[in-house]
């Protein structure tokens, strides 16, 4: 028999309506374990480092400012962690690749480019 290996996901988001769709498309994804959901950038430093795992998703709803620190934060000392950053528009996106991001995704995408990208790490 063998073992489905699952990518273990990070959300970092801000409480909401979007956090909660975000963790919903997360769900359906049959590869994806979702394993914290982190509110904000200052917490995301904080908690990261105790939690092991493969994929952390940026959701659209952070500024551009957090993901940016943030992908900086995670390529100094999370340097094996994959990143993904959702955004709403090309330029973010743009910015979001020249940061560091391993993928970016507008919105309306998540959900099958999220599952692909997971797909492909194995």
């Amino acid at each position: 028999m063998t073992r489905t290996m699952h990518a273990r996901l990070c959300l970092i988001s801000t409480p909401g309506l979007i956090c909660d769709a975000t963790c919903a498309t997360i769900a359906r994804i049959p590869r994806a374990r979702l394993v914290a959901v982190i509110s904000g950038a200052l917490s995301a430093t904080q908690l990261l480092q105790h939690v092991q795992l493969d994929l952390v998703l940026l959701d659209v709803n952070l500024s551009g400012e957090e993901v940016s620190a943030l992908l900086v934060w995670l390529a100094d000392h999370l340097p094996n962690v994959r990143k993904v950053v959702a955004r709403t528009t090309t330029a973010e996106c743009d910015r979001a690749i020249a940061f560091g991001a391993d993928e970016v995704m507008r919105r309306d995408e998540l959900a099958t480019k999220l599952e692909l990208f997971i797909a492909n790490m194995s």
